[in-house]
């Protein structure tokens, strides 16, 4: 297991970028397609995370009114390993929660997402 991929698996801050009205929108735009950036507070990590429709929740999530909270569930594959990213964000602050769930090793002929 990759040391990066070891580290974020502690639960841990992280935070998404709703620093101004474009900010917003543009996380808004990234919600509706399903591919998010979560930034982890402590080691500086942004990763592209993208949505398991499923497994995610916007239904609390309020982005035109920065309300409610938005649960982030989504597979990829992070320096060769194949990760689920878990967590939620609270839309007033752009802060909350989230690890990652190591799923095993990414080898030549695997699928990148499942």
């Amino acid at each position: 297991m990759n040391d990066l991929v070891e580290r974020l698996q502690i639960e841990q801050e992280v935070k998404a970028d709703l620093s101004s009205d474009r900010a917003v929108q543009i996380f808004k735009e990234a919600v509706t397609r399903g591919y998010v950036h979560l930034t982890f507070v402590k080691t500086g990590t942004t990763l592209g995370i993208p949505m398991d429709k499923a497994a995610s929740d916007v239904t609390g999530a309020d982005l035109e009114k920065r309300q409610g909270r938005l649960k982030v569930v989504g597979n990829f594959v992070l320096n060769y390993n194949k990760v689920c990213f878990h967590g939620d964000v609270d839309l007033a602050t752009g802060e909350g929660k989230g690890r990652l769930e190591y799923l095993g090793e990414f080898k030549p002929g695997d699928k990148a997402t499942s």
